[in-house]
């Protein structure tokens, strides 16, 4: 199953959230190793995010969110069960038979 979560951060970072970027990035760069985490997207004002998960219960994602370092900020998340999630791979390029 895919999920879709959608968090809120708070308007103004401090100086303890910003302690914990690097750690929570690395984070969520295992579980995007894992294939659990399919996609990760932050607005431009740092307030909001987006998550695109796959796992098998909606109660795997809360443990997930509940795991990472900056979760004591999140002011709040939604979770939405997704019919699909297509996306274009931008690993390789595409290739030219010229």
């Amino acid at each position: 199953m895919q999920y879709l979560v959608t968090i809120t951060l708070p308007d103004e970072m401090t100086i303890d959230f910003m302690a914990l970027v690097p750690t929570h990035r690395a984070r969520i760069n295992k579980l995007m190793q894992r294939g659990i985490i399919l996609s990760y997207a932050l607005n431009m004002e740092r307030t909001r995010l987006w998550i695109i998960m796959n796992v098998k219960e909606e109660e795997e994602v809360d443990s997930l969110l509940h795991g990472l370092p900056l979760h004591p900020y999140f002011l709040n998340y939604d979770t939405h069960l997704l019919m699909f999630h297509n996306t274009v791979s931008g690993a390789l390029p595409s290739i030219s038979l010229n």
